[in-house]
């Protein structure tokens, strides 16, 4: 047995519905046609950086990221929230965290949905290991002797 189904939607018949479709599917295609590798990658180091953004500029130069930022680049290569990204950075100002991903943002080297970030400039070349941070060593109180409970205790 065979049934062919045939489908019909109001929707389809919605001119400016399809108008805007096919607004979408061009712009994807003008997108996908132009597109290049290697416009756009980071390179790993040991503390710092690279980041190659030549999607507007042909002979952009490398920016070099090193300490906070290229520490708060390594923490955004996965989808994080603002709250997780200053509880990381709590040592840093507020202001520079917040200024650094409004600059990146503006460079479309990450995304933000909501209130997560997120690194999308794909790495090139390996991943260079990285000491992990050792927690904070959370040392016993020290008990302090007392000789007046000497005598309650015997």
């Amino acid at each position: 047995l065979a049934y062919k189904f045939d489908f019909d939607h109001p929707i389809y018949h919605d001119e400016a519905h399809l108008a805007a479709v096919r607004a979408v599917v061009a712009r994807v295609r003008r997108w996908r046609d132009g597109w290049k590798p290697d416009r756009a990658y980071y390179v790993d180091g040991i503390d710092h950086v690279a980041v190659v953004d030549r999607r507007d500029a042909p002979d952009a130069r490398a920016v070099l990221l090193g300490g906070i930022r290229a520490e708060l680049w390594w923490f955004l290569d996965r989808n994080r929230s603002l709250d997780a990204i200053m509880r990381e950075f709590e040592h840093v100002d507020r202001a520079f965290l917040e200024t650094t991903l409004e600059v990146w943002l503006h460079r479309r080297w990450i995304c933000q949905i909501v209130d997560r970030f997120l690194c999308v400039v794909p790495r090139k070349g390996p991943r260079v290991p990285r000491p992990v941070k050792a927690e904070p060593v959370r040392r016993p109180k020290k008990s302090v002797h007392l000789p007046m409970f000497d005598e309650v205790n015997a």
